[in-house]
Order: structure tokens, then C-alpha cells, then sequence
């Protein structure tokens, strides 16, 4: 197995964006979702615009997990985000958070890890955590050139234990703060924080 990191160049995004192994990822992204605990059926369709809208973004940056036979076998990524989007997107109480945790580490950059998928014939194989071992060097490196911390936000969803045990893994923690989710009555999206320090 190994890993490509891809951050989109400008041209690029004036343009369709060209995800790198795009219809394996739509593929993996389709079964993952369709498996417990998710049940989603979505086209292709939905799930090229659900990933298209996040490529787009300003500063973001994926990596793919691809294994010997050069198929897709996973992805994460992240973009950058400011206290305002991310209040309109997730809530005024985790804006509040994010704007308290910059005022104690000044200059902060904050981003949201939109989506890590593993193909559901590797699950349970450490393939999630070599890609989380991977965003964790990226941002390391972007808070050492930038010379500034980065606080790394996330969410995930409270039966999805193999992503909570990654997250407990790699060292992140609970920022106490939930919403109900929209897809099953009764459970709900915890929402997750890690600070990033710039490399001594």
C-alpha cells in the first residue's frame, strides 16, 4: 500500500475539478455508505457533488491509499475553514469553541477534516489509520511552515466505532459538543479536536 497527496493547482479549480481516482473514490465512498452503520443509497451522482463541493474549497488538501494492484482502497481529506463558516455549517456552540481554543493559542488556523472512507473489503486493516497518520504529517508540516498552530476539527457519528476508535488512536479528543443526527433518530454527531503544533 501506499499513499498520493494531491492539493489542487489553480487552473484546476476555475475548471471541473479533476479528483485524482475520481470514480474509484465515488465507488468506495457508494459502499462504504451503503454498509452499516450508514444505509445510504446514493447515485453516483450525489456522491461526485457531495465531493466535488469540498474539492473546491480554498487550501483543499486529500490523500489516497492505493494498494499494489493501484486501486483505490481509501481517502481523507481536509480544508481550511474560519469561525464563521464553521458556526453557519455546525452551530453557534461550536464557533464558540473554535474562538475560545484560538484566543488561548493566538493566530490559530482552524480546519475541518471533511471525510476519511475505507473501502469496506479493508476495513479493520489500519488502512484509516495510515490515511489519519498521513493528514496528521500534512498538517504538521503546514503548521511549521506557516509557523502556526492549527486546531483540527472533526465529527463523527456516535456508532461509528471504528472511526471513534481512530480518533482515540491518533489522540484526539471530544470537544463535549453533539447534534442530533438527521439520518437516525436518536444518535447523534460528536464533534472531535486535536491542536496541532508546528514541528520543534
Amino acid at each position: 500500500m501506499y499513499i498520493e497527496r494531491y492539493t489542487p493547482k489553480f487552473q484546476e479549480l476555475l475548471h471541473t475539478p479533476s479528483i485524482p481516482y475520481r470514480e474509484q473514490t465515488v465507488n468506495i465512498y457508494q459502499r462504504a455508505f451503503a454498509g452499516f452503520p450508514w444505509y445510504e443509497d446514493l447515485s453516483v451522482e450525489e456522491i461526485a457533488k457531495r465531493i466535488e463541493a469540498d474539492f473546491v474549497k480554498p487550501g483543499f488538501e486529500g490523500v489516497w491509499a492505493i494498494n499494489d494492484k493501484d486501486h483505490v482502497i481509501g481517502a481523507s481529506w481536509y480544508y481550511p475553514i474560519d469561525p464563521d463558516y464553521l458556526g453557519q455549517k455546525r452551530g453557534e456552540q461550536l464557533k464558540a469553541f473554535a474562538e475560545n481554543k484560538i484566543r488561548e493559542n493566538n493566530s490559530m488556523q482552524l480546519v475541518w477534516q471533511s471525510m476519511t472512507v475505507v473501502d469496506p473489503d479493508f476495513q479493520g486493516r489500519g488502512v484509516g489509520i495510515y490515511l489519519k497518520d498521513q493528514i496528521d504529517e500534512m498538517l504538521h508540516h503546514k503548521a511549521s511552515v506557516d509557523a502556526r498552530p492549527i486546531l483540527y476539527l472533526t465529527r463523527i457519528r456516535d456508532d461509528n466505532t471504528g472511526s471513534i476508535r481512530m480518533n482515540e488512536v491518533h489522540e484526539m479528543q471530544r470537544t463535549g459538543i453533539s447534534t442530533p443526527s438527521s439520518q437516525v433518530a436518536g444518535l447523534s454527531h460528536h464533534y472531535w479536536y486535536k491542536i496541532i503544533y508546528p514541528k520543534s
